[in-house]
């Protein structure tokens, strides 16, 4: 099965808009929008620690395996990974990346774009 990427950040953001939650794109699909176009082949979202509950509530009814281990990074950085297998064995990846005091700077820069998708802001790619 070919995996629409965009339609799983179109369906995920829909969710999460809905239930006034704050997050954004990062990584590829974030810097594909500035027009830096790359292979990706999973989803990442910041958010706030605060909303990882309410969003693995949101995920469970979509269909994701929630993982309660998160890879914890030396710069502060927790990644929970969640899955979204299909049928066929082949599976989506998604990223929730939070950080303790950066979370909430950064998702107080986000950039709204077209569908009422979020991104963090170009110069926080850098």
């Amino acid at each position: 099965m070919t995996i629409n990427i965009f339609q799983e950040a179109t369906k995920i953001s829909i969710q999460l808009n809905e239930s006034k939650i704050n997050w954004a794109f990062v990584d590829g699909i974030a810097v594909g929008i500035y027009g830096f176009i790359r292979a990706t082949e999973d989803i990442d979202i910041i958010i706030s620690e605060k909303d990882l509950q309410k969003i693995d509530n949101i995920l469970i009814k979509e269909g994701f395996v929630i993982n309660d281990s998160p890879m914890e990074f030396s710069d502060g950085y927790k990644c929970h990974r969640r899955l979204k297998f299909y049928e066929d064995a082949s599976y989506f990846v998604l990223d929730l990346l939070m950080h303790p005091t950066e979370s909430s700077r950064i998702l107080s820069n986000k950039i709204k774009g077209k569908f009422n998708l979020f991104f963090i802001s170009k110069l926080l790619l850098i």
